[in-house]
């Protein structure tokens, strides 16, 4: 089992231009961070022209491998909105986004916000089947590529944060599975839950720590995840090839990514 880190490490900055510094530190897959509302559009500007082979170029020369891409979302990309016309918009973006990342080495995953904020009552039930329309689209899109499509647990706030609305919306899909982010699970009380239920569907993971009611994206054992019963019921025995830590900027990145080699090699039991 090898480290990926989500470049949402440095989300505030040109990750171009940090490249070399996640080499040097000895991080060598990265998740790429490409949401538009949580972040900085320059951080990877996957749509401008000429930029993705410039990247790859970076990545090649330094021995990078981008196994994962975290889809862009915002208030405007929600894969779950009731304004059909604005869904199809979001589903065109991550398929732009993903048709770009299917050029870099080693790409393998894309990962999806299922859907924004509900805002009113009722509307669940709705917002959950444009989700599945969505999610449905992309999987026959990214299959083309020859990419997976992971569908991600999300807080309590948001669509499919619990079992029975993740297994809405991806059982019966090929190449679909789930996406464990530790952080919102325990904040919605259901990591064991999670666990259990998708154990065989969860096909990469967004590693974080947090200790109340925020997604604080904390390192393992800064907060108040179980992570004993993490190792021994979601890595026992099914031990991914890559554990992807999503960290919020913790200040100077060489500094930051030690602190995450650290808290990895700690997890992996070294």
């Amino acid at each position: 089992m090898e480290l990926c880190v989500s470049t949402f490490i440095c989300y505030k900055e040109s990750l171009m231009e940090l490249l070399p510094v996640f080499a040097k530190n000895g991080v060598k897959n990265l998740e790429l961070w490409s949401a538009f509302s949580f972040g900085n559009e320059l951080h990877f500007p996957y749509w401008e022209s000429g930029f993705i082979e410039a990247f790859q170029e970076v990545l090649v020369q330094n021995g990078l491998q981008t196994n994962t891409l975290h889809a862009p979302f915002s208030e405007k990309i929600d894969l779950s909105t009731l304004n059909e016309r604005h869904r199809i918009e979001a589903v065109e973006e991550v398929k732009r986004a993903a048709n770009i990342f299917r050029k870099l080495p080693e790409a393998k995953t894309v990962i999806v916000h299922p859907g924004g904020f509900i805002t009113k009552p009722g509307e669940k039930k709705e917002r959950l089947i444009q989700s599945r329309k969505s999610i449905t689209e992309l999987t026959s899109f990214l299959s083309g590529l020859e990419l997976n499509l992971a569908v991600e647990n999300m807080l309590p706030e948001l669509i499919a944060w619990n079992s029975s609305d993740l297994a809405f919306l991806t059982n019966d899909l090929p190449n679909t599975g789930i996406c464990l982010d530790t952080g919102h699970a325990f904040i919605s009380g259901n990591l064991k839950e999670l666990i259990r239920n998708f154990r065989e569907k969860i096909i990469t993971y967004h590693i974080s720590d947090t200790f109340d009611s925020q997604d604080r994206h904390l390192l393992p054992y800064e907060g108040s995840v179980d992570w004993d019963y993490f190792k021994e019921t979601a890595l026992d025995g099914k031990e991914p090839d890559l554990l992807t830590f999503e960290t919020r900027t913790r200040g100077e990145l060489k500094k930051a990514l030690k602190e995450v080699t650290s808290s990895f090699r700690r997890l992996n039991g070294e």
